[in-house]
């Protein structure tokens, strides 16, 4: 009989605590149920008889048919045993056997990207980044860059680890989740703004529509000037879309890399005067983006007076943190 490696009920139940909306969607059932108000119940299709209330963040419900219960009890509904729903939350958050999830402290909120005032977005900015701490081995963020193949010894002070920060969609409180926040600065080298990457415990991207998010700037004319600086540039500096992508390129060549976030933003990228020698690292878009915005940013630099070099992928659709993370090829050394 094969032994049972699940991890400890109470292991379980603590880990799932406030993620109870996130596991339900991921159980198979439509967020749509999930309100604090009166509504239809997924389980027995009545009209206006189930809540999803979720006190104290148990996944809790109530419905004048099915009756009530927690998170748990929900999934059990949908034709599940107790401990397969056990398995399938553990599954969901990604947990180990020998190791829970780590759990935020308490979570940070931050005013909707829609409140757009310089004073609220600062403050917003300064509270999520207040919230955040440095990036340690075996966190979400450590075990995020791991998965995508860039095994760093240390991760630079841009970046850094937020252990509960809410995801807003269209105005709306969705959940909330680990994060990888990173610092964007300006040309003059001050703190611009923050890009966030949505999380789940176990590394993995969150279940949401848009797992990367620039929160609004408190300068004007950013992002579209910044980046986030990983590594300090000498006179050569090494320029990616993706910050994944900037970390698997300084990996592979040792250079200074920063990531221009989007290849939107590429073009008007501006790099430091004693920067004498550019490489951009394009992606290869099956669209051609990367690429067009690679050329326009190696024209710019070019009537600047720099030496620049473009290099891409051979792979249509993928970048270099594809191509090179975990990899001992240096094809741009020649």
């Amino acid at each position: 009989m094969r032994q049972d490696t699940s991890p400890p009920l109470a292991d379980v139940k603590q880990a799932a605590r406030g993620y109870w909306h996130h596991i339900l969607t991921a159980a198979g059932i439509d967020a749509g149920f999930l309100k604090r108000q009166h509504g239809p119940c997924p389980i027995c299709a009545g009209k206006d008889r189930f809540r999803f209330d979720d006190k104290q963040g148990s996944g809790s419900f109530f419905c004048n048919q099915c009756g009530a219960g927690d998170g748990f009890t929900l999934i059990q509904l949908t034709g599940k045993t107790f401990p397969e729903s056990v398995r399938l939350v553990a599954a969901i958050l990604g947990m180990a056997s020998s190791q829970a999830p780590v759990r935020p402290l308490q979570a940070q909120t931050h005013k909707p990207e829609g409140d757009d005032t310089t004073e609220r977005r600062k403050a917003a900015l300064n509270a999520v980044w207040e919230g955040t701490r440095e990036v340690q081995r075996g966190d979400p963020v450590w075990t995020y860059l791991t998965l995508r193949g860039i095994r760093l010894t240390a991760v630079p002070e841009a970046l850094r680890y937020h252990r509960a920060l809410d995801y807003w969609d269209e105005g709306r409180l969705i959940n909330t989740f680990p994060a990888m926040v990173a610092r964007v600065s300006a040309p003059d080298g001050l703190p611009a703004t923050l890009h966030r990457t949505y999380l789940m415990p176990s590394g993995k991207k969150a279940p949401v529509s848009r797992v990367k998010k620039l929160m609004p700037p408190a300068k004007p004319g950013c992002p579209t000037h910044s980046a986030v600086r990983l590594h300090p540039a000498g006179t050569t500096l090494g320029i990616a879309e993706g910050i994944e992508t900037a970390l698997a390129c300084h990996l592979a060549t040792g250079i200074a890399v920063w990531a221009a976030l989007s290849a939107s933003f590429m073009p008007a990228l501006v790099v430091p005067e004693n920067v004498g020698k550019i490489i951009i690292f394009a992606d290869n878009d099956e669209g051609g983006a990367g690429q067009t915005a690679a050329s326009a940013l190696a024209r710019r630099l070019l009537s600047e007076g720099r030496k620049v070099k473009i290099l891409a992928p051979d792979t249509p659709g993928t970048d270099w943190a594809d191509d090179t993370a975990g990899s001992d090829e240096r094809p741009w050394e020649n």
